[in-house]
């Protein structure tokens, strides 16, 4: 880690960025930046369904619970379990280089 006055500001500029998937707004993409573990393991389920730091995903509905779709899967989640996915909103550029990339 870079402990350069320089290394902990872009460090505490990326940590600022993160945020759960309950703060999106619907329609928003996100790439996830890592799982929060419990004590339940439900991290574990959410790396089977594809659910990993690096991952591309949108959130689809809010409302009356969270459904999220990452690759060609559609995800419902709740509240407690959405709160444990960290993600960085992807801007719109690098959502071009990633539509590039899968084409």
């Amino acid at each position: 880690m870079d402990q350069s006055p320089h290394g902990l500001a872009k460090e505490k500029a990326n940590q600022s960025q993160a945020m759960t998937i309950t703060e999106l707004h619907k329609g928003e993409k996100a790439r996830v930046l890592s799982l929060k573990h419990d004590h339940e393991g439900h991290w574990r389920k959410l790396a089977a369904f594809g659910i990993l730091p690096g991952a591309l995903l949108e959130l689809r509905q809010k409302w009356p619970g969270l459904v999220i779709s990452v690759g060609f899967s559609e995800i419902g989640l709740d509240e407690e379990i959405a709160n444990l996915i960290e993600v960085e909103i992807e801007n719109e550029e690098e959502q071009s280089k990633s539509r590039s990339l899968i084409e």
